[in-house]
């Protein structure tokens, strides 16, 4: 489930920017090509579009880093890793924001706040939630769960609606990867209440954003950081 967290959590990087490079319409590729459009259209920064890319890139690279050092050192991730990861992925939603209409200058917050409390799920409580999902009882359903994938859940969600996102699809799609993921659960991992407690807790936190009332404008892509890095560290 690490894994299902870096993958939730490097996914989301990626889909979230709208950077993959696939080539089928999958809800990433439509999201990439959404963001291009709109620094295109609205940055006077012609380099823009490319330096996100760029950073998110390098927000990849050391996310996988930065989630080597779990479980034996989570104090050291929580206390000087985590800082970095969000300063990283905060550069990166700015520079989003500068090709954003004002309709959708909501996203780059949204996206900083469901990041920021993938992170804060980890570390809560000194990382009971890390403890429990390494635990030597979780051995088994982890090997199960890889034979899933946090990615599936996540391969029809994310696609633009029309010439925009909306905040409100955006959570729907949010509740329908918890709803994937507990489903891939009880499957994988019958009966297991601590990997059950562990995805409410992680949704609970990755839910908060979509409790605050905001713009209705587009916002559809975050869930994939958390399925980057649950996925990374499987």
């Amino acid at each position: 489930m690490l894994k299902l967290l870096v993958c939730s959590f490097l996914c989301i990087a990626a889909l979230e920017i709208g950077l993959s490079q696939q080539q089928t319409q999958s809800g990433s590729t439509l999201l990439a090509q959404h963001f291009s459009n709109r620094c295109r259209e609205y940055s006077s920064n012609g380099q823009i579009y490319d330096q996100i890319r760029v950073d998110t890139e390098e927000l990849k690279r050391y996310a996988k880093y930065a989630f080597g050092f779990l479980p034996s050192k989570k104090d050291h991730f929580c206390q000087k890793e985590l800082p970095h990861l969000i300063g990283r992925e905060r550069q990166i939603t700015k520079n989003l924001g500068e090709c954003l209409p004002e309709s959708e200058k909501f996203i780059p917050a949204f996206f900083d706040g469901i990041f920021e409390n993938f992170l804060k799920f980890l570390c809560d409580g000194g990382g009971e939630n890390i403890d429990n999902f390494f635990s030597s009882h979780g051995d088994e359903c982890r090997n199960q769960l890889k034979e899933v994938g946090a990615e599936s859940c996540l391969e029809k969600i994310f696609s633009p609606v029309g010439s925009s996102i909306r905040k409100t699809e955006m959570c729907d799609d949010i509740a329908v990867v918890k709803k994937c993921f507990s489903q891939n659960l009880e499957r994988k991992c019958p009966g297991f209440k601590a990997f059950n407690t562990l995805n409410n807790r992680l949704f609970n936190f990755i839910e908060k954003p979509c409790s605050t009332s905001g713009s209705r404008a587009s916002v559809p892509f975050f869930l994939t950081i958390i399925a980057i890095f649950l996925v990374t560290r499987f």
